[in-house]
């Protein structure tokens, strides 16, 4: 029996280390952004459509459960590492 329907195909696998990679790449780029954000999510208990919701759809595709604590916790390690750094 044959079957003329297309073949199904599965979707790449997911590379974890490679999603945290760019959550982390976005925090280290925009770090200040990020910051202004975190000091005004804790301000108002609102947060914007920015940097680390950006990061918290990427990474959505690990399929963990609370991304945005993720996102605040990579915008946070990467804000320390500016300070560390001596950046402005």
């Amino acid at each position: 029996m044959t079957s003329n329907s297309p073949a199904l195909s599965c979707p790449a696998p997911i590379d974890p280390k490679q999603v945290m990679q760019r959550a982390e790449a976005i925090a280290r780029d925009h770090v200040v952004e990020c910051a202004r954000e975190l000091l005004e999510w804790d301000g108002t208990s609102l947060l914007c459509d920015g940097r680390i919701r950006q990061m918290a759809r990427v990474l959505s595709e690990l399929g963990v459960g609370d991304q945005l604590g993720i996102a605040r916790t990579v915008a946070e390690r990467a804000i320390l590492r500016h300070v560390v750094a001596g950046g402005a």
